[in-house]
């Protein structure tokens, strides 16, 4: 008898002991969950700020990024048109004598070398000297009518006429930040003029 009273006192206590470590073990749970919840809570706060801030700031890279790209356009823009520009003035080396409209033949070297450009946003201005080493300037006229058949005997009149200068001046009519603003464009006043000059002398 006393054995089994004994063995009741070893199991009784062995119960408590476990439902000590029991509940301590369901408490130690609860402080983990809420520790977690802490930490998830916090983490969603970092978002939220996070996003705020990216909403902030995005609008400024964007426009810093159009910025710049537009300024690349513009600049590769430029080059292209000082090409177009510099082959127009090539066309007159030898002009003297060969064409009748020296202005026409500028026109057509400028639109053929930039067939993707509006042609209405152009403006030539030609400059031819004579023999005597007087200077005749046409222009500036804006589109593709520029015509100057009086050029072809400014080039020709007297002898020794070759070897005068000849300057072409070509203006584009810019827009910047094609991308972005392009509907507040008159607004913001974002158009501008690309300018190239090229200069020869006549054969």
């Amino acid at each position: 008898m006393k054995m089994l009273n004994n063995d009741r006192q070893q199991a009784m206590v062995l119960m408590r002991g476990l439902n000590r470590a029991a509940g301590s073990r369901g408490v130690r749970a609860g402080i983990r969950a809420i520790g977690r919840l802490v930490r998830a809570r916090h983490r969603c706060g970092e978002e939220g700020g996070a996003l705020v801030e990216f909403a902030l700031v995005f609008p400024l890279m964007l426009v810093l990024m159009t910025g710049m790209f537009s300024v690349v356009m513009a600049v590769m823009n430029y080059q292209q048109l000082g090409n177009a520009t510099n082959g127009a003035a090539q066309q007159l080396i030898t002009a003297r004598g060969n064409v009748a409209d020296p202005c026409a033949v500028v026109v057509t070297a400028v639109t053929g070398t930039l067939p993707s450009w509006t042609t209405s946003k152009f403006t030539y201005t030609v400059t031819l000297t004579n023999s005597a080493g007087t200077a005749t300037t046409y222009g500036p006229t804006a589109g593709s009518g520029f015509s100057c058949t009086a050029g072809a005997a400014v080039l020709t009149s007297g002898t020794g006429a070759e070897g005068q200068p000849a300057s072409v001046t070509v203006t584009y009519q810019y827009t910047w930040l094609p991308i972005m603003w392009s509907g507040w464009a008159p607004v913001l006043n974002l158009s501008g003029n690309l300018r190239a000059s090229a200069a020869v002398l006549v054969d």
